[in-house]
């Protein structure tokens, strides 16, 4: 059944569709985080939202790609293709919120050759929020638990989602569900503030980046592009947010350091994650024929 949600009290959740009880409600409604926020009004603050916007286009590579045009198509954000089989989404997302996009999109995609085939776009968080409120548990981007800078969300969703859920499987198979979802709650706040640091960092580049004079940044981008500081960048990245995911008889230790949390888990090496190749280039360009990962940096006056 597809329902909207509207309201919940307690144990009981009021959508378009009627009314439910569960032992254990989870909101994971995306960015407006319904049910917290009318639990906690003001939970969600505009100025912690990022929006993007995007297109599919036809495309053969599987190259993954960003620019960053601060003086020339947006200066508070950057725009991407992400390849997804024989299509790519194009988009471009903004870092202070703004929505009217649609024009620079139209503008990014007569640099690339490319032309508009459909528009679909959201608003995205870049901040951490409580991921509880009272007996409620917040996930995803209801949790404000999408990365700041880069903008992924599914990862660190289906990471969070996964954990969250191994939570409360131990606790609904408990004799006193009370306790136990107490004790959960406790689990899950603090492996979400295990990671807050982290988060905090990519707010804090997010808000940097722009102020930043463009050849630092080519700069930077530049040495990111030798194989042993992609690798370790990547390895530190990617491995933030292990892929192992918990089965049954593994038991969750939220005592000890991020990447021995769950015995048994798949480790992820550095190896694993060097799947990418960040370059630096002068104007916006999709290779077909590419397998790399490009970061680019655009300086109008030099590009002119």
């Amino acid at each position: 059944m597809l329902a909207g949600a509207l309201d919940v009290d307690g144990s009981t959740v009021r959508t378009s569709q009627g009314s439910f009880r569960g032992a254990a409600v989870v909101d994971a409604t995306g960015w407006r985080a319904v049910l917290g926020s009318r639990l906690r009004p003001g939970m969600v603050r505009r100025e912690r939202l990022n929006f993007g916007l995007e297109t599919t286009v036809a495309y053969s590579g599987d190259g993954l790609h960003f620019w960053y045009d601060p003086r020339g198509l947006l200066a508070m954000g950057v725009t991407w293709a992400f390849p997804t089989g024989a299509l790519a989404r194009i988009g471009i997302g903004s870092y202070d919120g703004r929505t009217q996009l649609g024009p620079r999109l139209e503008h990014f995609l007569g640099q690339l050759g490319r032309q508009r085939n459909g528009l679909h776009g959201t608003y995205f968080p870049h901040a951490l929020r409580e991921p509880t409120v009272g007996d409620l548990f917040l996930v995803g981007d209801a949790a404000g638990q999408c990365l700041g800078l880069t903008g992924e969300g599914i990862r660190p969703a289906l990471f969070f989602g996964t954990h969250l859920g191994h939570l409360l499987r131990q606790a609904l198979d408990h004799s006193d569900h009370s306790v136990a979802l107490s004790q959960a709650r406790d689990a899950y706040r603090r492996l979400v503030a295990g990671y807050r640091p982290g988060y905090e960092l990519l707010c804090l580049a997010q808000r940097a980046l722009p102020r930043l004079p463009l050849r630092l940044v080519q700069a930077v981008m530049a040495a990111i592009e030798q194989p042993a500081v992609r690798r370790a960048v990547l390895a530190r990245y990617i491995g933030s947010f292990p892929r192992g995911v918990p089965t049954v008889g593994h038991r969750y230790h939220p005592g000890i350091p991020a990447d021995r949390r769950w015995e048994g888990r798949p480790r992820m090496s550095a190896r694993d994650s060097a799947t990418a190749r960040p370059g630096v280039h002068a104007q916006p360009r999709l290779n077909a024929a590419s397998e790399s990962t490009a970061t680019t940096i655009r300086d109008n006056r030099e590009s002119a």
